[in-house]
C-alpha cells in the first residue's frame, strides 16, 4: 500500500481496492487549514493523477478525504491571515486540484465542518457527514466572506436565496439539516458513519472506472453550460469510452455470461 506523509497531509493508496484517502493531520487546531495545508492537499490529490497519468497497474477508484480525530475541519487558520498574500492562488489551487481529478472524491464529515472546510467539502463529489456536525460560513463574523469558491458551488447546490441567507447570517447547521438542504449527499449517526464511507467508496470502486470518470466530468461541465453544450460534451464522452478496452471488456463478458473485469484502460 502506497503511504507517504507530508507536513500537515497523510496520503495511501490501497492498491488492492484502488480506494485512496487523504487525511488532514492538525487535530490539536481543529484541522484549521494553513498555508502549507492547502498546497499539500493539493499536491496530495496531483500525485493521485500522477499515478493515473503514469501507472499502468494501479487504478485510483475513489478519494476518501477526512479529518483526524473529531473534527474535518474548522476553517482556515486565523493566525495566518495578512501573513502570506490574500492574492495567493494557493485555496483555488487546491479546490480544483479536487474538483478536477477524474476520480470521484467523498469528503467524510464530523465535528465542525466551516469557512474554508465547508468550501472544501463542496468541492468533493459526495459529502457524507456524522447527524451531528456543524456546517457554516462563519466569515461574515470577521467582516470577511468565503473566498475560495464557497459561495460560488453552494449557490450550484441550494440557490442563491438560500446561500446569502447562510453567508450573510453566518447560521450553522447540523450534518442532519444540511443533508435535508441538499448541501451534503447524506447524514448518519457518528457510530455509522465509518460503514457509510466504505460502503459508497467500495460501490464505485466496483464500477468500471473510466465510466465513473466520464459522469463526473461531464456532470461538472453540465453546471455551467447550456443543454446543447452539455449534450456534445456528454456525446464526446460517450464516444471516448467506446474506444476503451473496459468497454470491449463489457462486451465480451456480456456475451460469455460473466461479470466483467475492469482495468480502467
Amino acid at each position: 500500500m502506497p503511504r507517504d506523509s507530508f507536513q500537515d497531509i497523510e496520503w495511501s493508496l490501497d492498491e488492492e481496492t484502488g480506494i485512496g484517502r487523504v487525511v488532514i493531520d492538525r487535530p490539536e487546531s481543529l484541522n484549521a487549514l494553513t498555508w502549507r495545508t492547502r498546497r499539500e492537499l493539493a499536491e496530495a490529490f496531483e500525485r493521485f493523477q500522477r499515478l493515473d497519468d503514469e501507472s499502468r497497474d494501479v487504478v485510483v477508484n475513489a478519494v476518501i478525504l477526512e479529518g483526524r480525530g473529531e473534527n474535518f475541519s474548522a476553517g482556515a487558520d486565523i493566525n495566518e491571515f495578512g501573513g502570506e498574500s490574500a492574492h495567493s492562488l494557493v485555496p483555488v489551487r487546491m479546490y480544483d486540484a479536487i474538483e478536477r481529478y477524474g476520480a470521484p472524491v467523498i469528503a467524510k464529515v464530523s465535528g465542525y465542518c466551516l469557512g474554508g472546510g465547508l468550501e472544501l467539502a463542496l468541492a468533493c463529489d459526495f459529502v457524507i457527514a456524522s447527524e451531528d456536525s456543524e456546517f457554516g460560513f462563519p466569515e461574515i463574523e470577521h467582516g470577511l466572506c468565503p473566498g475560495a469558491g464557497g459561495t460560488v458551488r453552494l449557490v450550484k447546490k441550494i440557490g442563491a436565496d438560500r446561500t446569502k441567507q447562510l453567508g450573510m447570517t453566518g447560521e450553522r447547521l447540523s450534518g442532519r439539516e444540511a443533508a435535508d438542504e441538499g448541501i451534503v449527499y447524506a447524514a448518519h449517526p457518528n457510530a455509522e458513519l465509518d460503514a457509510a464511507v466504505g460502503d459508497l467508496a467500495s460501490e464505485l470502486a466496483a464500477r468500471p472506472p473510466l465510466g465513473v470518470r466520464g459522469v463526473k466530468h461531464t456532470a461538472n461541465f453540465a453546471r455551467d453550460a447550456d443543454i446543447d453544450e452539455g449534450t456534445k460534451y456528454e456525446w464526446a464522452q460517450f464516444y471516448a469510452l467506446m474506444a476503451t478496452r473496459d468497454y470491449a471488456e463489457a462486451e465480451a463478458a456480456r456475451r460469455e455470461g460473466r461479470r466483467p473485469e475492469w482495468k480502467g484502460r
